[in-house]
């Protein structure tokens, strides 16, 4: 082997390893830090005894959907065994307020709606009810009455 083989393979050799000194000194991304290097919070919900697996499937999309809310990057949302479901979110500035949102309770409301009339069944059933016998009737009265027929044809 010739000198100028040598140095040109030496030369190589030095070139690749600043290369990959480089990329590790200086990297193309961020590197997230996980809970434990960069704190956040960790909870373990269970459920309640006898909760069947479907609810708790559901309370684990529930809390999916809250959490993505939050902007959480990377958090772990999983099932534990039968009845816990562990969360963990890395880097949250504050843990108490997802705490309160991760576990808050889902509330249905009921409001009473203002009665606008009587649903009728067949067009029968609404001609009868506004005294209409006939469609001389029909035009007569006052406002606008639109009474669609339909036909097994779709017109």
């Amino acid at each position: 082997m010739s000198r100028i083989q040598r140095d040109a393979g030496i030369l190589v050799l030095v070139a690749i390893l600043l290369g990959v000194c480089a990329y590790f000194a200086f990297p193309l991304s961020k590197t997230n830090l996980g809970l434990d290097l960069q704190g956040g919070l960790a909870v373990l919900l269970q459920a309640p005894e006898g909760t069947e697996d479907a609810d708790i499937d559901s309370a684990l999309d529930i809390i999916q959907k809250r959490v993505n809310k939050l902007g959480v990057a990377e958090p772990e949302i999983q099932r534990q065994g039968d009845d816990k479901i562990s969360v963990q979110l890395p880097g949250i500035d504050n843990p108490e307020e997802a705490l309160e949102i991760i576990g808050k309770t889902a509330v249905l409301e009921f409001h009473e709606v203002s009665d606008f009339g009587t649903a009728y069944r067949t067009e029968a059933e609404a001609l009868a009810a506004a005294g209409v016998t006939s469609e001389l009737e029909l035009d007569a009265l006052e406002g606008y009455h639109n009474i669609l027929h339909w036909t097994v044809e779709g017109g």
